[in-house]
């Protein structure tokens, strides 16, 4: 529902835009028409730097709400919450107020567990930071954490989290129990950077399984092997322009589709989400808000 308010709010735009310009052009004769859109494409294209830059990267969090019915569940698990936060990249930005605005959000939220989908730091400085924060997190609920490409890059590694209480999940799995039944909750180490395994990462049983992963091309090779998968890595574009869409999503070609949302294959449900920090290189977001994911299953 969030998505379609922002879709609306594009189209409102361009529509007030388009009858604006032909209210001039009906008013002003052309070639003075011209030179005043250009005159005010300059404060216009200045605020949006301004707000791309400080304001949305910075304040504007979102919380998606998903509730989830799954075939295999087990019956117990109806009404369990998971709470998903991914690239937080530490790091990467000047201003610490989004990472304020996650603490306490997730702590209002009440989750059963919170998993971290990778790309925790932007900047190997900033490691103690991002180790602190998921620490901060295990203290909510019990916290799951999975490597990115950025965290490879930067150097973070199991030795930082050796007196975390947060659990990683690198090739491996564990099992929550809840009542008389268990589900399995599995991570690989980052598929972008070719680090993954999904072979040893699940169990070979039959339960109901969860898959962590930083990039969403693990759908690839997981399809069909688990029931739901968690994953981050795109931003979900970090820049998206009304009707042209994102301008960058670094995936491969043919897993660019996975740029964000919900999707359904193979009996296998996967989440993208967009994350809340912003690549190095450009540090910004336009239309295209920080997220904390939040996943019930009923």
């Amino acid at each position: 529902m969030e998505n379609l308010y922002e879709d609306l709010e594009f189209i409102l735009f361009t529509i007030f835009f388009l009858v604006f310009v032909i209210i001039l052009v009906r008013i002003y004769p052309i070639v003075e028409v011209v030179p005043f859109l250009i005159s005010l494409s300059i404060p216009i294209i200045s605020l949006l730097g301004l707000y791309s830059f400080f304001i949305e990267p910075n304040f504007l969090l979102s919380t998606t709400s998903i509730d989830l019915s799954l075939k295999s569940l087990p019956k117990s698990f109806k009404g369990f919450k998971i709470v998903q936060i991914s690239d937080l990249h530490f790091g990467s930005s000047l201003f610490p107020f989004i990472y304020i605005l996650v603490m306490d959000k997730v702590m209002e939220l009440h989750p059963d567990i919170i998993v971290v989908t990778g790309d925790l730091v932007s900047d190997k400085h900033a490691i103690s930071q991002a180790v602190s924060f998921v620490d901060s997190l295990s203290k909510i609920a019990p916290t799951y954490v999975v490597f990115g490409n950025g965290d490879h890059r930067e150097g973070l590694n199991a030795y930082h989290f050796l007196f975390s209480k947060a659990k990683l999940l690198l090739n491996s799995h564990t099992f929550i129990q809840r009542g008389h039944s268990k589900i399995c909750l599995a991570g690989v180490d980052d598929p972008y950077s070719g680090f993954d395994n999904l072979e040893k990462a699940l169990p070979k049983d039959n339960s109901f399984k969860i898959l962590l992963s930083h990039s969403p091309q693990i759908i690839g090779k997981a399809r069909g092997k688990v029931d739901l998968i968690l994953a981050g890595h795109t931003h979900g574009g970090q820049v998206c322009l009304p009707f042209f869409g994102s301008l960058f999503v670094p995936l491969p070609e043919e897993y660019k589709k996975y740029t964000y949302g919900l999707f359904f294959e193979n009996s296998t449900c996967m989440f993208v989400s967009r994350g809340i920090g912003v690549a190095t290189l450009y540090p910004v977001r336009l239309f295209c808000f920080p997220e904390i994911v939040v996943l019930t299953f009923y």
